[in-house]
């Protein structure tokens, strides 16, 4: 007789040799972080990677989120918008295109607001952070601002504001973080608030947990995007001049990348919306003719991403 232990799972498994490993990344603040659960284990980021991941080997999911973190700390790397608040190169955009994602969630549920930055910056640097992502390679999804017990009815207005361009700028890759959390007054749910009327508590978090799993991200393929990718992958090196463009046209100077093909650009107004898109095959001296939006002045983000390659970078440039 052995007095060796044995069992056998009831639950079904399976062996393959697909090594594909699809990366998932989590950027924003507190509640990303898992600020107010009682337990981490209870924090939407921890319940969605235990949902996608727990018993696939395929997925991961990595959380870069901070609390007290704004749209400023996540812009990309290089931004110059704000003297006071430098993006986090560990824990940004960019810190996040460097685990190779094919989807990237942001989480900013009220920092912005609470810090009087205005709706036109936090839609701007919403914009400038999903067109760096795109540019990147990964899907970009955004989770609406959350309710908050803010002690006046301005600062709900802009989070409501926030949470409707949101919807209306993202579609599909808006996660409704709102709707069920919040009263008609734009504050938390009692049954739902932490204690700090900041926060939500288990079963709040498990109710942003639902919401980003009903997006199913973990259905969509990633292997042609793992599949195209290189090991590492450097923004694309880029200049605009005449900046400031008083006429119709700027150029676009690519540094050092002879390997493109094709590059193709996309104008964003401050709001971070696409007003004007266009493809450009690459020409000898790297130099690309760039036609300003129709009609346009003012200052305008450029997103040139490198097709087949890969790379991105965002510039910005000013239009009299």
């Amino acid at each position: 007789a052995s007095d060796t232990l044995q069992d056998l799972s009831d639950g079904g498994f399976e062996i393959t040799t697909d090594t594909t490993t699809c990366t998932i990344v989590v950027i924003g603040s507190s509640t990303a972080a898992g600020t107010g659960a009682s337990v981490i284990d209870s924090a939407w980021v921890n319940r969605f990677r235990e949902s996608v991941a727990g018993d696939n080997t395929k997925f991961s999911v990595i959380n870069l989120a901070r609390g007290g973190y704004t749209s400023f700390h996540l812009l990309p790397t290089g931004s110059m918008f704000s003297t006071s608040i430098p993006p986090d190169t560990i824990r940004n955009i960019t810190a996040a295109l460097r685990e190779q994602p094919y989807a990237v969630i942001v989480n900013l549920p009220s920092n912005d607001v609470a810090r009087g930055f205005t709706v036109e910056a936090q839609l701007r640097n919403l914009g400038l952070i999903d067109s760096a992502g795109r540019a990147g390679g990964a899907r970009m999804y955004f989770t609406t601002t959350q309710p908050r017990n803010f002690s006046t009815a301005i600062q709900i207005e802009k989070q409501e504001r926030v949470r409707d361009s949101i919807f209306s700028t993202y579609g599909v890759r808006a996660i409704d973080f709102w709707n069920g959390v919040a009263t008609p007054g734009g504050t938390i749910l009692d049954s739902l608030d932490s204690g700090d009327g900041v926060h939500l508590n288990d079963a709040g978090h498990r109710l942003l947990w639902q919401r980003v799993l009903e997006k199913q991200i973990d259905t969509l393929s990633c292997d042609l995007l793992s599949s195209v990718r290189s090991v590492t992958r450097p923004a694309l090196v880029a200049s605009v001049y005449p900046n400031p463009a008083s006429d119709a046209t700027v150029y676009l100077q690519l540094i050092g990348d002879s390997a493109l093909e094709a590059v193709r650009v996309e104008w964003l107004d401050v709001l971070g919306r696409v007003v004007h898109t266009q493809q450009h095959p690459t020409v000898a001296g790297g130099v690309l003719e760039l036609n300003v939006p129709a009609g346009g002045t003012g200052l305008y983000y450029i997103s040139a991403q490198g097709l087949r390659s890969g790379r991105g970078t965002v510039l910005s440039v000013l239009v009299n």
